[in-house]
This record gives C-alpha cells, structure tokens and sequence, in this order.
C-alpha cells in the first residue's frame, strides 16, 4: 500500500508543476504504465450528441490510428459498457462476457481495467488499462486506478473544454472571414461609425461612392457628406436608435461626395458594438438613377396629364363657342323659316319642327359633352362649386341622392390641383352609377392643416378586396387613372369594398404645395 500512495504523491508532485491538461494527462500514462507493469493505457472520450466513444489519448497501443477511427457505441463491448453503468469493470480473456471494441481486437489484450471518468455527476468518457499477459488487479492497483481516474477526469475535461474553446475560436475566425469577405465583395454600400460620425470602416463599395481611400476615411466624419438640408433628418435617426427605439431605422439619405456629385442613398441603420464602444453600422442601396428615373416618370405623366387637360380645355371651348353657337344659329334659322313661311304644308312643317327638336337635343348633349370635358365653373369658383354641380348633373341625369359634406376651412387651390381632384371625384362617382347599383352615395371632403381627405362611399354591391390588384393591372374602374392622379399629388389612394355591403374610396393628399400662390 506504501507503495501506491508514493505513486499518487508523486502524480500530484508532478502534476502540480504542469499548466496544460494534456500533460497531466501524460504524467498519469507515464505512471500507470511503470507502477502497474500494464503494456497500455487510453482515454476514451465520450460524446453525448452521438452516444459514441472515441480515443482521445493513448500510449502501448499497436494500432492506435486504427482505434482512433473506429468510435465505440454506449454499450458495447468493455468501454461501452462502463460509459453507460458508470461502474468499474474488470475483465479477463476467457470470461463469456469478455469482449473487446472493433480494432482493440488485433491488441492480444488478455486482461483490463476499465475506469467511467466522471465529471458534475456526468460520466464524460473511460480510462482503459491494458495488459497483454494473463494477470490479476490487485486491491491497491484498483486504489490507484480510481484515484488517477478521478483527477484524469478533471484532465480530460479541461481538454475538452479547452478543444471547444479553440473550435469556436476558429468558427469565428472562419465567420469572420466570410463576413470580412462579404463585407468586401458585396455591392451594398457598408460603413461603420462612432456615436459622433466619425468613420471607422467601409467597404469598397463605400470607399467608390464617397471616392477616398480608407487611409482618408479614419480622419473623416459622415456629417461632412451630408447636405445641410439632410443633417436634421440623419441626426434624428441616431439620435432615436440610441435612445432604443427603433431598433433599426430604413430612411432615403442624400450625400455629396468628394467629387460633388449628389447620390441618394436607401440606408438601414443599427446601433451595435464595434470594438468594445457602441457605434452605428449603416448598410445602403445606391437609388439615385432609380430615383431619377421615377421623378422623369412623374416628370412625363404630369405633363401629359397636363397637355390632356389643356385639351379638354380646348375642346370644350371649340364645342361652347363654336359647335354650340353653329347648332344655335341653324335651331334660329329653322324656327324663322317655320314662322315666316305660311305657305307650308302641315307634313313639311311637322317635319321642320322634329328638325328644330332634334337641333335642340343634340344642343343639350353638345353642352353637357362640354361641361363633362372640362366645367367652366372648376376655373372659375374651384373645388368645392364644382363637385356640388356635378352632384346635382348626376341626381338629375341618374336619379341618384348624392350627399356632400365639407369640414374644415374652405382653401383655393392651384388650378392644377383642382382639376387632379376633381377629376378623381369624377371617376369615383362614375364608379358608383356604373356598378354599385345603389340610389344613395356620400362625398366627404376634409380640410385639414396639413391634408385633404376626400372619401366617396355608397353601400352598394361592392367586390373582393383581392381582386383589387387585378382590377388595377386590367385598366378597370379607372382605379389606375385616379392612383396616378393621387401619387402626381403625393398623395394615395384607399380602397375598401366588401362584397354586399359597399365601397369606399379615399383619398389622402398632403397640403404642402396645394395652395394657389395669390
């Protein structure tokens, strides 16, 4: 017994003066081999995920490559069996439960110790001892065996630990990598920037849109390519991401770069840490030719909206001052000739009268083609007169009771203006006389100080709600004519239908620029 308690006082000695786990490990190897007069000694390593032991550490094996890559199933065989009782277990060849695990067979192994490494109650692998000849384990052998098992223990799963340290390790070096790769390659624009602005990377695409190298970049501040008519906006995005809400912020940025030349910039914004200090990382889309591309659109449909008005406009005037007076003139002269001839007979005067008859209505329709053209009184009085006649034409022409109702303070808006909504009003009503089937509508209009709302509702026979994009793409119900006459305005377009129960269209129109300059 003196003996094996020398042993372990010399482990510890020995042990003591090592740092590192995996010499601990060797110390332990080294000790058992020459005290227990075994021919081998492993560790095998027990991995919960799988349920499978693998060699971890050995010395005597003859085929430890082989052994290494044949993991032990909890279970099987002599290890396999111990990592999953936890117990010690003894075995000699010739016993009828005597079985060695896959390559251990090739060993000529006659008898073994097997050891269940413990650690927080958990067993996490086995300690194997291996003697080639026919032998018995002594009492005290045992003693020795579960002391060194215990501390190897310790060993084994400080290696473990220190194994998984150095997988992440380079897990995250790899995930940096790729990151710093896709930083680098990306076409999205990436920067990064202290709580102040102050540059602290940028990718290459961030590097060709302000046009500076990143030896620049550190001694520059983002504010510096920020227009002075964009600084309150960038500032209050910081401002709101520091303060917790949102957590991220997506905006339209314009920057003057080096060169001068203006780019507008679709950016979503973080708060996070960089480098141990908070700061903001800033991830953008360059939309500047989109953006043009869109305001040439706008550009092209307001003036064709334009030049279509004006030739309504002249249309109109054509037919009031020059159709309308021409049918005046011939209904006059029909009636003169009626009146002055009495030599006439009663068939050709009958005939004359449906003529002067047939004059007048196409008179009407001439007239009532010009005022839907273009009504003189939109020019003349604006919005709100316009829409109330227009009401009135429809309930005298339909027969339907269309209400108006009017809140806020009255505004005289730009002519263009005027016409836009007018024109939507219009299209709306038609909608309600051609499909809702009902005898009753509503106008509202509301004045409000930074908008116009107007609603046209009925409770008619409405449609699905889904097919709405359909309807759009198809040209129907003028919904495209009256989306583009809003969005010429900033404004939009609501619709809300159900089947059975009615529409209602809204429409939302900012007031900044509605106003008529007097």
């Amino acid at each position: 017994m003196v003996n094996q308690i020398s042993a372990l006082s010399e482990y510890f000695q020995r042990v003591a003066s090592r740092k590192d786990s995996e010499g601990a490990v060797k110390i332990g190897f080294e000790l058992i081999l020459e005290k227990l007069a075994v021919d081998a000694v492993a560790i095998f390593s027990l991995t919960e995920e799988t349920g499978q032991l693998t060699l971890l550490f050995a010395k005597g094996l003859l085929s430890k490559e082989i052994v290494k890559q044949q993991p032990i199933q909890v279970g099987e065989g002599l290890n396999g069996t111990v990592a999953k009782s936890g117990e010690p277990l003894f075995a000699y060849a010739g016993q009828p439960e005597y079985e060695l695990e896959g390559a251990l067979h090739a060993e000529r192994i006659c008898a073994a110790v097997i050891m269940p490494l413990i650690s927080s109650n958990k067993i996490i692998g086995t300690l194997a001892v291996f003697s080639r000849s026919q032998r018995n384990f002594s009492e005290q052998e045992i003693f020795v065996l579960e002391i060194l098992a215990a501390q190897l223990s310790l060993a084994v799963e400080n290696v473990s630990l220190s194994d998984k340290q150095k997988m992440m390790r380079e897990k995250l070096r790899r995930l940096e990598n790729q990151y710093r790769e896709i930083f680098e390659k990306t076409s999205d624009i990436i920067w990064l920037e202290d709580l102040e602005g102050n540059i602290i990377s940028g990718n290459r695409a961030f590097l060709n849109m302000v046009g500076g190298d990143l030896s620049q970049l550190s001694e520059k501040n983002i504010f510096a390519w920020i227009p002075q008519n964009s600084l309150s906006k960038a500032k209050t995005v910081r401002k709101q991401l520091w303060a917790g809400l949102p957590k991220q912020w997506s905006y339209d940025q314009t920057i003057i770069n080096c060169q001068g030349l203006e780019i507008i910039l679709k950016v979503t914004t973080n708060l996070l840490q960089i480098g141990g200090t908070q700061g903001f990382q800033h991830i953008a889309k360059d939309i500047t030719e989109e953006r043009k591309m869109q305001e040439n659109l706008e550009y092209y449909i307001r003036h064709i909206t334009r030049a279509q008005e004006e030739e309504r406009l002249r249309i109109s005037r054509e037919l009031h001052d020059s159709t309308a007076q021409s049918l005046i003139v011939i209904m006059h002269q029909l009636e003169k000739f009626l009146l002055s001839s009495k030599h006439l007979i009663v068939s050709d005067s009958r005939f004359l009268y449906r003529m002067v008859e047939q004059v007048k209505e196409i008179l009407q329709e001439v007239r009532q083609f010009s005022r839907d053209l273009r009504p003189s009184i939109l020019d003349d009085l604006g919005l709100i007169p316009s829409v109330e006649w227009y009401i009135e034409e429809l309930g005298s022409i339909h027969g339907i009771n269309i209400s108006l109702s009017v809140q806020g303070e009255k505004i005289f808006l730009r002519p263009e203006v005027r016409v836009t909504l007018f024109r939507i009003v219009q299209e709306a009503l038609r909608n309600v006389i051609r499909h809702a089937e009902v005898t009753d509508a509503q106008v509202k209009i509301e004045f409000a100080a930074d908008s116009i709302e107007i609603s046209v509702s009925d409770k008619g026979k409405g449609f699905d709600r889904k097919l709405i994009g359909d309807l759009l793409r198809a040209g129907k119900l003028g919904l495209a004519g009256m989306n583009e006459r809003a969005k010429l305005l900033c404004g939009q377009i609501q619709i809300e239908s159900v089947v059975g129960q009615g529409t209602t269209v809204r429409i939302l129109i900012p007031m900044a620029g509605l106003l008529e300059v007097k």
